[in-house]
Parts: structure tokens; sequence; C-alpha cells
């Protein structure tokens, strides 16, 4: 805030607060920019966090469905690849049969990130 503050009190000059704080101008002005948009709320770090379904727009509820949706069609896909291929093998230690163990392991990463990200 201290950096923010030395900015907006000397008219914006970003070049002097970059000479007294040894911060980069992008980040600067980055800061500035964000502070006169939202104020101080608009400094708070949120990389990672998600929003709660309440906060979310009808355009990003949206969005965040298709992505679990298409998630959960590729993961369906490859079962039914799995069982295509369980069908028509005949055993052995064939291509096939790796084939089976490599769409075996993507179902199940499918699943488990579809499970892990139900709430999004």
């Amino acid at each position: 805030m201290e950096i923010i503050s030395y900015c907006i009190e000397n008219e914006n000059d970003y070049a002097a607060a970059v000479e007294r704080f040894g911060v980069s101008y992008q980040q600067i002005y980055s800061w500035v920019r964000k502070y006169n948009e939202k104020g101080i709320e608009g400094l708070v770090d949120k990389r990672g966090k998600r929003k709660s379904e309440s906060e979310m727009t009808e355009a990003e509820k949206l969005r965040t469905e298709n992505r679990i949706l298409e998630a959960r069609n590729r993961r369906l896909k490859t079962e039914n690849a799995l069982l295509k291929n369980s069908r028509n093998s005949k055993g052995g230690g064939t291509e096939r049969s790796k084939t089976r163990i490599s769409l075996h392991l993507c179902s199940e990463n499918a699943r488990r990130w579809v499970c892990n990200n139900r709430d999004l």
C-alpha cells in the first residue's frame, strides 16, 4: 500500500516509484490500476481460489458445468473403447493389452478429476 500511496501522491510517477522501491514498472502500474478500479479489495491475491457458486455469473456457471460434462464424456468414451478392446481381444501380451491398460489409466484420471471438481 505504501508504494501505491507514494505513486498516487506523486501524480502517478511510476519511474520515481520504481527507483525508490526497486519494484518493476509493470508491477507498480498493475497495483495502481487495480487500486483505482476496485480500491483495497482489488489488491487481494485471488490466485488459485475458486469462486463459490453464489459468486459466479451465469456464464461462469455454464462454463464450469461444460468442463465437467466434457471430462465425463472423455471418461465414458475411454471406457467404451476399453470395453470394445476387451471384447475383441483374445488375451496375450499384445499391443492391444497395453492399450487397454493405458485407456484404463486415462479413465481413472478422468474419473478422479470429475469427482474432485464437481463443486466448480
